[in-house]
């Protein structure tokens, strides 16, 4: 029975051995797991970060598009003309009939209906926005009132 309960005692230490390996190795493997798990929580986290920064940009270009279509849509009530004098504005097809100030609308995008310099005949007209003026129709000189000679002009 010593020999019986020697084979016993050593198989039992073996199996002890064996489960031990058995958690040591299961150990590595849940260590690896969870590592390979981490790394695609980063990922994830990564990832999360790129589609809200690609959201924001799609976001900000939808509304540029909106803006210059409307924009556009805005610019196209008014055509490109010459007037009599030969300046190029833009004149509104609509109702009531104006110039629009060429410069405003090319570099700053606004549109800024020409004033009369003057009066309301003048052929002189303005842009209150950037001062610019423009003539709609040709210069045609006027006669003094009255001619007025002084020594030494001729």
């Amino acid at each position: 029975m010593d020999a019986f309960s020697a084979v016993k005692t050593s198989l039992d230490t073996a199996k002890t051995a064996v489960k031990g390996l058995i958690k040591i190795e299961a150990s590595k493997e849940v260590a690896e797991a969870l590592e390979k798990l981490q790394d695609a929580n980063e990922k994830l986290f990564d990832m999360r970060d790129t589609l809200f920064n690609l959201q924001q940009e799609n976001q900000n270009l939808k509304t540029e598009l909106q803006e210059k279509e409307d924009w556009e849509k805005k610019k196209a009530d008014y055509e490109l003309v010459e007037t009599e004098a030969g300046a190029i504005l833009y004149a509104y097809t609509g109702e009531p009939k104006h110039f629009a100030c060429p410069v405003c609308i090319e570099s700053k995008k606004e549109i800024h209906p020409l004033q009369p310099k003057n009066n309301k005949e003048s052929s002189l007209m303005e842009c209150k926005a950037c001062d610019k003026q423009f003539r709609r129709l040709p210069y045609t000189p006027q006669p003094p009132k009255r001619i007025i000679q002084s020594k030494g002009w001729t």
